[in-house]
């Protein structure tokens, strides 16, 4: 068949970037005990609490910590290379609106200094969104760029916007079948040919 395809948005993970650290190993909260709530989700939250021990409070710490967590959320820690304080921790989430994410940080008896935030007007931040398709005049919402339950017997990969619709011709492979037919003709014709040379008293071929 023939379809008409627009792609309206693509499926995007929530990305999150904290502020600058001199080095992946100072501590965060003077060595202290600390925790960070991790909600995971979107209407349906669901709420990790990471306990950080005393002594385990550097960005690389809280970046194991939180991959251990197994709470949806990959977290990294990156050199950016930039400034006095070039170490920043960067947090992923799932893709789609329902794998967004929100964190905050609770410091016990520690004061905080420097502390872990993050920056809503960090031009790394990225907002979750889900991947908005048309077909046929029809629009779907999907959490993945790879849809598969669209139309029938076809994965849409998506892998950016459209200006306008695109045309997509469907046609059915008969190469394979056209390749198996001939065999099959073949090998009833070379079987016939030799029903007929064993049943000839007169065949003049040594083998029969």
């Amino acid at each position: 068949g023939s379809h008409q395809v627009e792609v309206l948005g693509l499926a995007k993970a929530q990305r999150t970037v904290s502020n600058g650290f001199e080095s992946g190993a100072a501590p965060l909260n003077a060595g202290l005990a600390m925790s960070l709530n991790l909600n995971v989700g979107s209407p349906s939250a669901v709420a990790n609490t990471i306990q950080i021990a005393a002594g385990k409070d550097t960005p690389q710490d809280i970046v194991d910590a939180i991959n251990a967590s197994s709470a949806g959320v990959t977290a990294q820690l990156v050199n950016t290379g930039d400034g006095l304080s070039p170490y920043q921790v960067v947090l992923t989430g799932p893709l789609g609106t329902a794998g967004g994410f929100t964190l905050s940080t609770s410091y016990g008896a520690g004061s905080g200094s420097p502390g872990l935030t993050f920056s809503n007007t960090n031009p790394a931040r990225q907002a979750a969104t889900d991947a908005i398709v048309k077909v046929d005049g029809v629009s779907y919402t999907r959490s993945s760029n790879a849809l598969t339950d669209v139309v029938t017997g076809l994965t849409l990969n998506l892998k950016t916007q459209t200006s306008s619709p695109a045309s997509i011709d469907l046609t059915r492979d008969t190469s394979s079948i056209k390749t198996k037919i001939q065999a099959l003709v073949t090998a009833y014709n070379d079987v016939v040919t030799i029903f007929k040379e064993v049943g000839d008293p007169k065949s003049t071929l040594d083998t029969y």
